[in-house]
């Protein structure tokens, strides 16, 4: 409906420039945004101006460079915040990390790739923060369980653009797996494509909502040391609080 309403078209700039600087994940110059969007430098400078002075953009003193502003980070947390399927996965994400002594973080997926919302962190030794907002590289067992369920045509582009030709073989021949047992594995935690942190593994599982659409993945990570009876546990207890938020969602 609201697509067939006449809107502001300024407004509608201003969002695809917003959208430029976000989907960057990283600061960005003026000739870089206007060569992302299509815009001459002189008019994407006046936007970001504006978009500055409201505090959707934030320009960097020392480099110049744009980032998103404290007031586009407050409506993300708000809108999240008022999502009930996202409030309940808060809350069986504490119940998991209370229970395990792990770290649990929840995703969705940002046009190509997988994002953190949220994160129940422990007090444990693991060697680093997951800031929500972060972008996560897909192969992971976050990544894999979103490219098992994701739509084949999202999936196959985010690979082409994010998983190298030397990877992407052995990343596809383990979607049928996760989708077989309902939850993904890996023996590492990736931090990009070229780092990892060692000692630490990790569990994955979907979250559905109504008819069937991927919304959430769920995500424990656990010390390599876990025996096998301990992962099965923490694997059940991921995949019992999936479902139970995958009913709730209506699927």
């Amino acid at each position: 409906m609201a697509d067939q309403v006449k809107g502001i078209q300024s407004v509608e700039i201003a969002g695809g420039i917003l959208d430029a600087i976000v989907d960057a994940s990283q600061p960005l110059r003026l000739k870089e945004v206007a060569q992302l969007t299509g815009l001459s430098a002189s008019k994407v400078r006046m936007y970001l101006v504006s978009l500055c002075r409201v505090g959707l953009i934030a320009q960097d003193p020392a480099d110049g460079r744009y980032r998103p502003g404290r007031k586009a980070l407050r409506l993300g947390m708000l809108a999240l915040g008022q999502d009930q399927l996202i409030s309940a996965a808060r809350r069986a994400m504490t119940d998991i990390g209370e229970r395990t002594g792990d770290p649990v973080l929840l995703s969705i997926w940002d046009r190509d790739r997988s994002m953190i919302i949220a994160s129940y962190e422990t007090s444990g030794p693991l060697p680093m923060t997951f800031r929500v907002g972060t972008m996560t590289p897909l192969d992971t067992a976050t990544g894999r369980v979103f490219l098992a369920y994701l739509p084949p045509a999202v999936a196959d582009q985010a690979m082409h653009v994010h998983i190298g030709s030397d990877r992407r073989a052995a990343v596809e021949s383990v979607l049928p797996q996760v989708r077989r047992k309902g939850f993904a594995v890996a023996s590492t935690v990736r931090l990009n494509a070229d780092a990892a942190i060692s000692g630490y593994g990790a569990i994955a599982v979907p979250v559905f909502g109504r008819e069937g659409r991927l919304e959430l993945v769920l995500t424990a990570l656990h010390p390599s040391t876990l025996d096998v009876v301990g992962r099965k546990a923490e694997t059940a207890l991921l995949v019992e609080a999936a479902r139970d938020l995958s009913r709730q969602a209506g699927f």
